[in-house]
C-alpha cells in the first residue's frame, strides 16, 4: 500500500473474521470506530462484518497479508489434511 493511501470497506456477511499481518512499514486499521497503528511484525484479527479502513499513515510503501474468512464463502468443503 503506497505511502498516504487507504482503502475502505464495507462490512461483510454475518460471522466473516478479518486476519491481517504487517511485514513492511506502518499499517493504521479502523474497525468500528476504534483505530490501532500496526508496525512491521505486528498483527491484529478481527471482525470483518462491520465497516473497516486499512491505511498507510506513512512516508514509505507499506506490506502486509490480509486473510478474510467468510462462512459459506467458496465452492465446497475440503477435509482438513493429515499427516497420514
Amino acid at each position: 500500500m503506497g505511502p498516504g493511501n487507504h482503502h475502505m470497506s464495507e462490512a461483510h456477511s454475518p460471522g466473516t473474521k478479518e486476519l491481517l499481518q504487517v511485514h513492511q512499514g506502518a499499517v493504521t486499521v479502523v474497525v468500528a470506530g476504534q483505530s490501532v497503528i500496526l508496525d512491521a511484525g505486528d498483527a491484529v484479527a478481527f471482525p470483518g462484518d462491520v465497516a473497516h479502513t486499512y491505511a498507510n499513515p506513512g512516508t514509505e510503501p507499506a506490506r502486509f497479508s490480509l486473510a478474510v474468512f467468510e462462512p459459506g464463502v467458496g465452492s465446497g468443503h475440503r477435509p482438513e489434511v493429515s499427516d497420514a
